[in-house]
This record gives C-alpha cells, sequence and structure tokens, in this order.
C-alpha cells in the first residue's frame, strides 16, 4: 500500500518538522514544493523555466506549473519503490487540493491539519535557526546543537523576518484555511484507479 500524505497548517507550527519525521518512519519521500521549484529551476527543466519567469517578473507560479512538478516528484518516488510520500505545505489553495483530489496518484489518504495559535506560531519562527550546510531546523531556547561549530553557522531563514511575517499568516487565512476546509468536506472523496 502506497501512503498518500498531506500535513498543513499556519506558518510556524511544525509541518516541515513532523513531515521529516513521518518520512523518516515510514520510508516515504518528502515533496516540498519551495524545494522542487528551486530544484526544477536549477535544472532547467520546462516547469522550472516557466517557474523562474514568473518568479522574475513577481507573479505567482501558476497552479499547473506546481503541480506538474509534484506529479513528475509523486511519480520519481513510487518508480523508487517508496512507501509513498508526505506532501508539506501544499496545497496552498482550494483549485491546487480540487486538482490532487481529481488524480489517484496524487490525491492524499490522509491529510493531517496542524493548528496552534498565531502568537505561538510568531514565537517559534522568531527563534528558529536554520543549518544551511545540513538543512536541519533548531529552536534558539529549544533545541540548539551541541557541537559549537554547527551553532556557530546557524542562520535565520530569509522569510523569517517580522516584515515578511505578516503577509505569510494572511496567506494562510486566505487559502490555507479554505483548502483545510475544502479536505474536511471531501474527506473520503477522493477520485480512485
Amino acid at each position: 500500500m502506497v501512503l498518500q500524505l498531506i500535513v498543513n497548517g499556519p506558518p510556524g507550527s511544525g509541518k516541515t518538522t513532523l513531515a521529516k519525521l513521518l518520512c523518516e518512519e515510514f520510508n516515504l519521500d518528502l515533496v516540498a514544493t519551495g524545494d522542487l521549484l528551486r530544484e526544477n529551476m536549477k535544472a532547467q527543466t520546462t516547469s522550472g523555466r516557466r517557474a523562474q519567469r514568473c518568479i522574475a517578473a513577481k507573479k505567482l507560479v501558476p497552479d499547473r506549473v506546481v503541480l506538474d512538478m509534484v506529479e513528475a516528484k509523486v511519480a520519481t518516488c513510487l518508480a523508487r519503490g517508496r512507501a509513498g510520500w508526505v506532501l508539506d505545505s501544499f496545497p496552498r489553495t482550494t483549485d491546487q487540493a480540487e486538482s490532487l483530489m481529481a488524480k489517484p496518484d496524487l490525491c492524499p489518504a490522509v491529510v493531517i491539519l496542524l493548528d496552534l495559535p498565531e502568537a505561538d506560531c510568531v514565537a517559534r519562527i522568531n527563534g528558529r535557526r536554520f543549518d544551511p550546510v545540513t538543512g536541519s531546523i533548531f529552536h534558539s531556547s529549544a533545541n540548539l546543537p551541541r557541537d559549537a561549530v554547527v551553532r556557530a553557522r546557524l542562520t535565520r531563514r530569509r522569510d523569517d523576518t517580522s516584515d515578511r511575517l505578516s503577509p505569510r499568516f494572511e496567506a494562510y487565512r486566505t487559502f490555507g484555511e479554505a483548502t483545510n476546509e475544502l479536505f474536511a468536506r471531501l474527506s473520503g472523496s477522493c477520485a480512485s484507479s
């Protein structure tokens, strides 16, 4: 059986941390759209070039482009014999969610919705530290690495600044909550092959 999961929630709620734990525990592949965009742009795939043009023009990458990347990544996961996949922070819109639900290979069997008050999310984000070498995430007051070399290279993510937080939470309130409601309403009604 292939496990198909989504982890969603507001910024700073622990989506990526949980998604990585699930991947390790159940031999799943992590499908994170930010990583997919960077990988496809670097590899200069057709989707990557389209995404690059949109980003350069300060426009949103069209749903179809992102969905094509997700679909290709899922196909690769399955071809490699993985037990399944976890989508991290995707879909972000109801259109994306409906597109996923219509495709048997992309329709999630489980959607995990993390619910955390915005003030708690902000506190977590303000303390979040990132290791640019390993990609590991730490917190300045909860779990800094013991290794002094690793501690010295920790940095904050570019989008973890206070001027960028408000738009991220607004986007989640606008799109994320509607997407979560859609999954709750449609649970059990995915297309099947």
